[in-house]
């Protein structure tokens, strides 16, 4: 369903940790929608309660570091920040576990606004939205799963050249690529959206999901090493 609106979806999960259902993958996700709709009675205040702003970087103890993971902006940027949850999410808690994966995030999420404050000259400007702590699950899943295909419906644009229909319905809606291909088409976005807010304009914290990424980026290479290690 999620697909045929246009989000790519896994095509499938591994669940090869055999670990059990994704249970704090999918508590995150509860715990996100259950905010916005808290929210919603005055988002404006929740903004400026909860959201993380860096010249007031460690009011309420620091914790606007992490307290600014629940708080979105409107539907669609909980509903993307979500769906990355749960396309990544899933898998890695199967892989690594969930303590791993919380550390993932809350990680991810404390430096990835480390980055935006270092680097958005707008120090008044509060910034809220899981990206960032999203951002390093999903560099973590593309390294994980380079070659995975991810389902997605292309715009009817494209459609309409059928260079992709095989004569059945179903395949002719829908694409399939190598995540690493959509992490590329990502990354780009970011680097553009980064400059843009390096010289103070957008709405989007594109150092945020960079620090996520980073994140992402070393604790897939510590795990590796240390679950390949021998055993004495």
């Amino acid at each position: 369903m999620l697909a045929f609106f246009g989000l790519p979806v896994g095509a499938y999960s591994s669940f090869e940790g055999g670990r059990g259902p994704p249970l704090l993958t999918w508590s995150v996700a509860g715990a996100l929608v259950l905010a916005w709709l808290l929210a919603l009675r005055d988002p404006e205040s929740a903004v400026q309660r909860f959201g993380f702003v860096p010249d007031a970087a460690f009011r309420a103890l620091g914790l606007t570091a992490f307290s600014a993971f629940f708080v979105h902006a409107g539907f669609w940027h909980l509903l993307g920040n979500v769906w990355l949850l749960l396309l990544t999410g899933d898998d890695l808690e199967q892989r690594f576990g969930r303590v791993r994966l919380a550390f993932l995030l809350a990680a991810a999420t404390a430096t990835g606004h480390a980055f935006h404050a270092a680097i958005d000259p707008r120090g008044d400007l509060p910034c809220i939205g899981a990206s960032g702590g999203v951002s390093g699950l999903l560099v973590c899943y593309v390294l994980c799963w380079p070659t995975r295909a991810i389902v997605f419906r292309p715009p009817r644009l494209i459609q309409m050249f059928r260079w992709f229909d095989t004569g059945s319905f179903w395949r002719s809606q829908f694409m399939a690529l190598p995540a690493w291909t959509l992490f590329l088409l990502w990354m780009v976005l970011q680097l553009l959206l980064g400059g843009l807010q390096a010289l103070g304009d957008g709405s989007i914290s594109a150092w945020a999901h960079f620090g996520g990424a980073a994140i992402g980026i070393a604790c897939f290479a510590f795990w590796r090493a240390i679950d390949r290690a021998p055993v004495s």
